[in-house]
């Protein structure tokens, strides 16, 4: 019995100690198909995290600085016929300047939001929940298995005009997976509900009652990239219901024992409608609505080859949305975008005590906005290429040590942007041209990461302390437009610290 509590701690300590392991332990908790086919029956792991974002590089629609802080735990266990993965987050963020957005959850396509010129210090709280569950049916041969994701978020700023946000979601994926010899196939299902209110107050009357007076304080609602109306003195939130539908396919091999694949292509149809509830009546007057067509794929593959170690990863995503304006009851705003990320690891020597590893990794990001009535049209591409390089030290049984470095280069490849004749107006100026001089600009990137892990603090668990830190340097603007209200800055920083415990 001690020989295996030691063997288990062991491994559980390891998956989150090498990068290649905390990689593929992201992946097993990807569906249920992928927790089946691993070795793991049971660990798990808890960490109190602290972030902090700061400097001016940055789209306009983002805090100069933001502070996160929070308490993160998952774990995997396989008991009998059953197999099953869960976590639970909880993250409060912090975060100042942050001006023409009262976004939720940030998300960089939604085209119907408040905001206002006024920056203002935003709090958010945010709740994930989540998991997997299986049941082998048929021994070793067919299995039936579902997950959930819950998640509640809420933001709200001290600074007129003050809104209050309140996202929730949920979503469940069943899932029927058939294992042929080492070979595992699976189809899976997807369906989601959520709701988003925002609601805006006032404390100064002067600043509610004024639509004019004091210019940086009015209430805008966005509808896309380019339109808006004066949303001033409007005291009905503004609701957002969320519908999701998709179908996905997920495979995994063994291959000789040494050789290990994973991959899924999903495919996904997500709804959104706004609108605003009449007075005294349960009618509804609609914003518009907002359908997106969302494609994912991934794959990883993990190579043993004598004491050499090789995983190669791949993400693609592309996205197609549209609005169908309440004004207009037509098309207004399309946002596409294509995300791909390719990376390539290689441990020499994990066995010995001191062993080194070496990565390259480059992330491509397409995107392209049109906002139909006022004729605002961008489009841009970029491509970031890392190289990367590490040491794991594992002096005794007791400690285990990780230091990294990585170089990376964002380079601007391509963009363009059109705003027509006399439709310039204060989202051009303010958001529009300076995030178009971002998105089009290179910047130099300089990470690295520091790791610690030890049972010398408890005698029956294994704890960690993980340090990772990244900064950007702008090189080079290619568009600069003097009309533009306010300029990106040269650099951003980016500190992660964690304190783990590993069971």
């Amino acid at each position: 019995m001690l020989s295996f509590r030691a063997f288990s701690q062991s491994l559980n300590d390891s998956s989150y100690f090498y990068q290649q392991a905390v990689n593929s332990l992201n992946t097993y908790q990807a569906n249920n198909n992928f927790l089946i086919n691993n070795n793991l029956n049971r660990l798990g792991s808890a960490k109190l995290f602290y972030q902090h974002n700061e400097g001016g590089y940055k789209p306009v629609q983002q805090a100069h600085r933001t502070t996160l802080a929070g308490v993160f735990t998952e774990g995997i266990n396989k008991f009998g016929r059953f197999a099953s993965s869960g976590y639970f987050g909880f993250t409060r963020t912090w975060q100042d300047s942050l001006s023409w957005s009262t976004k939720g959850l940030e998300e960089d396509d939604q085209p119907y939001y408040y905001g206002s010129i006024k920056a203002g210090n935003f709090e958010r709280i945010k709740y994930q929940l989540g998991g997997n569950l299986a049941y082998n049916l048929i021994k070793d041969k067919l299995y039936i298995g579902g997950g959930t994701k819950f998640l509640y978020n809420s933001s709200t700023r001290s600074v007129d005009p003050r809104p209050e946000v309140n996202t929730f979601n949920i979503t469940v994926t069943p899932e029927l997976i058939y294992r042929i010899k080492s070979q595992y196939f699976s189809i899976k299902a997807k369906w989601g509900y959520g709701t988003e209110i925002s609601t805006i107050s006032f404390k100064n009357i002067d600043y509610k009652l004024s639509t004019n007076g004091y210019p940086d304080r009015v209430n805008y609602l966005i509808m896309g990239y380019g339109l808006y109306k004066n949303n001033q003195g409007v005291a009905e939130p503004l609701r957002r219901m969320d519908k999701h539908y998709g179908l996905g396919f997920n495979y995994s091999a063994s291959i000789n024992k040494k050789v290990k694949t994973k991959a899924y292509f999903d495919y996904e149809h997500i709804q959104k409608d706004f609108y605003q509830t009449l007075a005294n009546s349960v009618n509804r007057a609609y914003t518009g609505f907002y359908d997106t067509d969302l494609l994912r794929f991934f794959l990883q593959t993990d190579y043993q080859s004598g004491h050499i170690n090789h995983q190669f990863l791949m993400n693609y995503s592309n996205q197609l949305s549209n609005d169908i304006n309440a004004i207009f009851y037509a098309i207004n705003y399309r946002y596409k975008q294509n995300l791909a990320q390719v990376k390539y690891l290689v441990h020499f020597n994990k066995t010995k005590k001191l062993s080194p590893e070496f990565g390259v990794n480059a992330v491509y990001k397409q995107v392209a906005k049109t906002d139909y009535s006022t004729a605002h049209y961008v489009d841009y591409t970029w491509l970031e290429p890392t190289v990367s390089a590490g040491v794991y030290y594992i002096p005794n049984k007791a400690n285990k040590f990780y230091a990294g470095l990585g170089i990376a280069y964002r380079k601007s490849l391509e963009g363009s942007l059109s705003v027509g004749a006399n439709q310039e107006n204060l989202f051009t100026y303010w958001i529009a041209y300076p995030d178009y001089s971002y998105h089009t600009s290179s910047a130099y990137k300089i990470g690295g990461e520091l790791k610690y892990v030890t049972s010398n603090v408890l005698n029956q668990f294994k704890t960690g302390l993980s340090v990772k830190a990244d900064y950007y340097q702008k090189d080079k603007i290619h568009a600069v437009f003097q009309t533009a209200k306010t300029n990106i800055g040269n650099n951003l920083l980016r500190v992660d610290l964690s304190l783990n415990l590993y069971f």
